[in-house]
């Protein structure tokens, strides 16, 4: 028998959030194409985008595949052919011909020989179009397949906001946008799942389905039922790839997967990034759990691969990174970052930590946090690729008689192996050389052209570095207050810097005692309180560093956001500070405690990079409006 929703379109009163691009997409190309597929996951929404397009189609037809056989009998239904459950495919030739009408073929991918009564149909009757939606496209020359992809979080958002108010739910108990976000989120923008929550929420609060949406297809049974379909029509050298694949933490590349991608992009398993190089593919994280949750016994062996994947994958990088491939070899680490944690935490051996440490994309690339700081240096000074810079710059700052030498190996080196990254370090380190022997003038020359080339790659560790060894080079030099400001300035950029990467340089006695030789030449053209104000000035607008660092027309002030990054309340603290009152006074006055009082300046002291009230006070002082 005939299912319902054959012939007239479906009523279809549930909200229809966003997507105007796509429907827009679907009109136009249907004007231009005889047979156009939406394709997707299951969930994305495939079906109601068919169906919104429809009411601007003009004559249109419906048959839902979904629901049975016969094939032809569908089709009949829908083309209002009388007694279509014995109509042959003639008749239904014969009523297309010569009639102008756009028929959907939902859930095309759902019975057999779909392919085979479409190909008909369009030969049949030219005035015929054909709007079909499924997993995967139906394989037709001239087909036209367009993937409907899930619903980026403000829309995401606002459907489950319009369903759960639909269905009940106290707005009140919606406030939290950043809870329901993060659900849409974990749930992948899926229409399917976020209408499943969302009738949940009527019982749930938004706490508990966050908590529980980990564990989705228990929390939404019926999202398993739409899952368990794609995991059916997948062949079992399919079904094994899909589930492998899901021990991949982040996108992945074809070479780290264990099979041939190809079946899981056409059914909607995988998406394929082809405008990158090398393509990546994605798995939903819905399609993940289900794909770990069908591994079972077998996850052992899967991550075990996944994991000597990465061992290769990171030694070939260690060792061969030198050259003018670098920056293309720290972005690819970069890139599988995700996945080289995952592997190194089912490893349960340093292999993993220790190659990732020497490629440097941790420090390049300012995410130094994943790997041990103290393992870190001890591994770059065995590398034979870093080894030799780190001893350069510790031979530098110590004033061996041999840091010329080794810092002009170094920059050889680099040189010789067109390295990018490497050569600017080896610059760093000639410039920091040079500097300690009192030759400035050489040392600013070779650090601006360091920076120049810093700024063409996102090396935020070097940049750091640079910009520091900038503020020393110029307080050595300087015999002008603007130029001692230039210098307090980005000291303050430089500590921003660091800070930012999660550094904590601070006992370090060699950079200790360069910051407090140039931190005292600045104070004796400044005084105190103008280097305070400089260097928190520095902290706060650190962005443009690298243009102020070589001496490019930008305004130091301009660069610093309106209050310093301070909240209302803490500008106002620190302006009484300024004032000369104390804690006590000040919370009397704002009618908070003086405990407050101290927390707000404890605050204040970090955000600007300040030491005590009288570098707060100075700082407010400076940024204070003038009448």
């Amino acid at each position: 028998m005939i299912g319902d929703h054959s012939g007239e379109l479906p009523l279809d009163l549930s909200p229809f959030v966003g997507r105007d691009d796509l429907l827009a997409a679907v009109t136009e190309r249907l004007r231009r194409t005889r047979l156009l597929t939406l394709t997707g996951p299951a969930g994305v929404g495939k079906s109601r985008l068919a169906l919104r397009a429809a009411v601007r189609l003009g004559r249109v037809r419906y048959a839902d595949l979904a629901t049975g056989t016969p094939l032809w009998a569908h089709l009949a239904a829908a083309l209002g052919i009388p007694d279509h459950d014995t109509a042959h495919p003639d008749e239904i030739f014969a009523h297309l011909a010569g009639l102008p009408t756009v028929l959907i073929l939902d859930s095309s991918d759902r019975i057999p020989g779909a392919a085979d009564a479409t190909t008909a149909l369009l030969r049949a009757a030219p005035g015929l179009r054909i709007l079909a939606t499924g997993r995967r496209r139906l394989g037709i020359d001239g087909e036209y397949a367009l993937p409907v992809p899930p619903l980026g979080p403000p829309d995401a958002v606002r459907l489950f906001l319009e369903l759960a108010e639909a269905g009940g739910v106290a707005a009140t108990a919606l406030t939290d946008r950043a809870a329901v976000e993060r659900l849409c989120t974990e749930l992948d923008g899926l229409p399917l799942a976020i209408k499943l929550a969302a009738a949940r929420a009527r019982t749930m609060s938004l706490t508990e389905l966050t908590e529980r949406a980990a564990d989705r297809f228990t929390l939404l049974p019926g999202l398993r039922t739409a899952v368990d379909l794609s995991y059916r029509q997948c062949t079992p050298q399919e079904r094994q790839l899909w589930t492998t694949c899901a021990v991949f933490a982040a996108p992945f590349t074809a070479a780290a997967a264990p099979g041939d991608l190809d079946g899981l992009v056409d059914k909607s398993v995988l998406t394929a990034a082809t405008d990158t190089h090398p393509a990546r593919f994605t798995m939903l994280r819905t399609l993940r759990a289900y794909g770990l949750e069908q591994l079972g016994d077998a996850a052992g062996a899967a991550r075990d691969r996944h994991r000597d994947h990465y061992r290769a994958f990171l030694a070939d990088a260690a060792d061969g990174w030198f050259g003018p491939q670098e920056l293309d070899v720290l972005t690819t680490v970069r890139d599988e970052l995700p996945d080289i944690l995952a592997a190194a935490e089912h490893d349960g051996t340093p292999t993993l930590t220790r190659d990732l440490i020497r490629t440097r994309a941790p420090f390049v690339f300012g995410f130094p946090g994943v790997v041990p700081p103290a393992d870190a240096w001890d591994i770059l000074s065995a590398d034979r690729h870093t080894g030799p810079l780190i001893a350069a710059i510790g031979a530098a700052f110590t004033g061996d008689p041999n840091a010329p030498a080794l810092a002009a190996d170094c920059l050889h080196r680099a040189e010789t192996a067109g390295s990018p990254i490497a050569l600017t370090w080896a610059l760093w380190a000639t410039a920091l050389t040079r500097h300690r022997a009192g030759d400035h003038d050489t040392a600013d020359g070779l650090l601006t052209t360091c920076l120049d080339r810093q700024r063409s790659f996102d090396d935020r560790w070097g940049q750091a570095w640079s910009i520091e060894l900038a503020a020393w080079i110029i307080a050595a030099r300087c015999d002008d207050t603007d130029e001692a400001g230039r210098a307090a300035w980005l000291l303050g950029a430089a500590t921003a810097r660091h800070r930012d990467l999660g550094v904590d340089l601070t006992g370090i006695r060699h950079l200790d005692d360069a910051r407090t030789q140039a931190r005292d030449r600045i104070q004796t053209l400044l005084g105190a309180d103008a280097t305070a104000a400089e260097t928190a000035a520095g902290v706060q607008g650190h962005d443009h560093a690298i243009r102020i660092a070589l001496g490019e027309p930008v305004s130091r002030r301009a660069s610093a956001p309106p209050g310093g990054g301070l909240t209302t309340r803490e500008q106002e603290i620190a302006g009484l500070v300024a004032e000369g009152l104390t804690s006590a006074r000040i919370g009397a006055r704002l009618r908070i405690s003086a405990r407050t009082v101290d927390t707000h300046i404890r605050n204040i002291g970090a955000k600007l990079g300040l030491a005590n009230r009288a570098a707060i006070a100075a700082w407010a002082s400076s940024t204070a409006p003038r009448g």
